[in-house]
């Protein structure tokens, strides 16, 4: 799609990317058709080590960031910013998404009168952010992947089994590099509880 064609200045993909996989890369390439820029919002930025949350905000931003050639997108069209969690709050969830927009436009130099879309796949319940933001356009991106899902592939990775097939080999992180001991509940990693089904 040309630039002119492109209906929208930035799409916003808010995301946690426990792994970054096929599925997101799939809505990744549709943003940046139909988008100048992709402002992409990493979620669970401020989660401590554990089963559900086995990687860091830094080593998702990093395998975002290598993804671009997957892709093939400019570096200067995806922009990545971390999204923290604010549990049972979802007026404090949405203004911090807010301003991690606001912040992104003035340091790329957008207009405040910028066109912004939020950009997803509606995949379950856990989705329904898409249509917390009513300024702004959803666009919803119809699956490519089937049933492929991050919770699945946290298993695969915790495993040391991880599915070669569910992203680009160069941006799958190295079960070498990996220690699922660290994702665990002891008392030196600071992580209690119980291992969440909800898929992400």
């Amino acid at each position: 799609m040309s630039a002119s064609a492109q209906k929208h200045d930035y799409l916003v993909f808010v995301e946690r990317f426990q792994p970054l996989h096929n599925g997101h890369l799939h809505v990744m390439r549709r943003a940046l058709s139909a988008g100048r820029k992709l402002i992409v919002l990493v979620g669970s930025s401020n989660a401590a080590r554990s089963p559900r949350n086995p990687f860091t905000y830094d080593e998702r931003r990093d395998t975002i960031l290598a993804a671009r050639g997957a892709i093939e997108a400019a570096p200067d069209r995806i922009i990545v910013r971390p999204l923290p969690d604010f549990l049972y709050n979802d007026r404090a969830w949405i203004a911090h998404v807010q301003r991690s927009l606001d912040e992104a436009l003035t340091e790329d130099g957008g207009s405040e009168r910028a066109s912004v879309g939020l950009i997803g796949h509606s995949k379950n319940k856990s989705s329904y952010y898409l249509r917390m933001f009513l300024n702004w356009d959803a666009v919803d991106v119809p699956t490519q992947h089937g049933a492929l899902n991050s919770t699945d592939l946290r298993e695969d990775y915790l495993r040391r089994a991880p599915r070669i097939s569910a992203a680009p080999r160069s941006v799958l992180p190295r079960p070498a590099r990996f220690s699922p001991a660290s994702c665990w509940p002891t008392p030196s990693n600071g992580w209690s509880g119980r291992q969440s089904s909800i898929a992400a």
